[in-house]
């Protein structure tokens, strides 16, 4: 018998329906917290909740890169009303001028519970439709009802290292429907570019954060501090057993 999901402790006592209802959005440091006690996203050195440590770990890719942070959209899913509440936090970041313009929502497969949280808290259609094309592994848009002529859609998504995560979905959509319409900006829940490149008018996120990446450990700054570099699935574990 499958158990319950809990809530971890550190989000205990927030009613995130009420919060909504009564327009409490969350803002940037609100949101990073909640991300944080899912596990959902890492930052070294820019993390509320690696308490006191001295040296905080980082991460190391099955490559053997080392890597200042992580995003996990994964953990996300099984969090409908948290997964609403930073929904919330990204509506606010469109002004009702904005909003009024936007048709209908849509966003990348690894974002769909994401995008359509937001679609139903701005009262928007979501559109559904992305799938692997089984051979040649390309991204492919065919949603189940045809998208009218002159429609305004906004693209959302959960989690992004930049612009390059979110143009397969837009030229699925392209594919399909060449003279589709997109709103200028993307919204996103995280948005963690790797170095100093980002295309910052096209993708509005709640929190923002910047990732850096070495090729291996004798280039990796963190490790000359004395940052212990661990495989993403470590880097919470070894935090919680620091900081209790």
């Amino acid at each position: 018998m499958l158990m319950p999901l809990e809530l971890p402790r550190e989000l205990h006592g927030l009613r995130f329906s009420s919060a909504i209802a009564w327009g409490q959005s969350p803002k940037e440091e609100q949101a990073l917290a909640c991300l944080e006690a899912l596990e959902a996203v890492y930052f070294h050195g820019k993390t509320s909740e690696k308490g006191d440590l001295e040296n905080p770990p980082h991460v190391l890719l099955s490559n053997n890169k080392h890597r200042s942070g992580f995003l996990d959209p994964e953990k996300l899913k099984p969090w409908g009303n948290v997964r609403e509440y930073l929904a919330a936090g990204v509506v606010g970041m469109f002004s009702r001028q904005e909003l009024e313009q936007i048709g209908a929502v849509l966003g990348s497969p690894a974002s769909t519970l994401f995008a359509a949280d937001f679609a139903r808290l701005a009262n928007k259609p979501f559109v559904d439709g992305f799938r692997i094309n089984s051979r040649s592994a390309k991204l492919v848009f065919n949603p189940v009802e045809l998208i009218p002529s002159g429609t305004t859609l906004l693209q959302i998504e959960a989690m992004v290292a930049g612009c390059d995560d979110c143009d397969p979905a837009r030229n699925a959509v392209f594919d399909r429907f060449p003279s589709a319409k997109f709103f200028s900006g993307i919204g996103a829940l995280v948005c963690s570019p790797l170095g100093s490149g980002l295309d910052s008018k096209r993708i509005r996120p709640l929190v923002f954060r910047r990732l850096e990446e070495w090729d291996h450990q004798r280039a990796c700054p963190l490790c000359r501090l004395g940052s212990k570099p661990l495989y993403q699935e470590e880097v919470w574990e070894e935090i919680k057993k620091e900081t209790q």
